[in-house]
């Protein structure tokens, strides 16, 4: 129960500091805005709506960029938390955890460019 008010209680200044950063960036922004009109890229599914105004796709996408930003947050406080739950035994052993499934993937994907580029190769010209 306690972590979990932890959690609640570091989303929420998370989103309020955001918030606030936001309305300061949006108060900077609104002069570079308005002399340089940018293309906004806008996601799934909110893209298929044609009749998006381009006000609302910039809005849309401010949002979209300010959730990930606020979720990024709450997931690197998670993992610090985590850590600290961790003795420096257990730390050692997930770093060397981690740094076997690195160079396993590092090795598997050296592999797979290898195989394709032998397959490039044998392909007749």
């Amino acid at each position: 129960m306690r972590n979990w008010k932890v959690f609640a209680s570091v989303a929420i200044a998370v989103l309020l500091g955001l918030s606030v950063a936001y309305a300061a960036q949006d108060k900077k922004a609104g002069d570079a805005k308005a002399a340089k009109p940018k293309v906004v890229k806008v996601p799934a599914p909110y893209s298929l709506v044609a009749s998006l105004s381009d006000e609302q796709k910039q809005k849309i996408a401010d949002l979209i960029t300010k959730a990930n930003e606020a979720k990024k947050a709450i997931d690197d406080k998670c993992k610090e938390d985590c850590m600290a739950v961790l003795t420096d035994a257990q730390k050692a052993e997930l770093k060397a955890a981690q740094e076997k499934e690195k160079a396993e993937r590092e090795k598997a994907a050296a592999e797979k460019k290898k195989a394709a580029e032998a397959k490039e190769t044998a392909k007749p010209k």
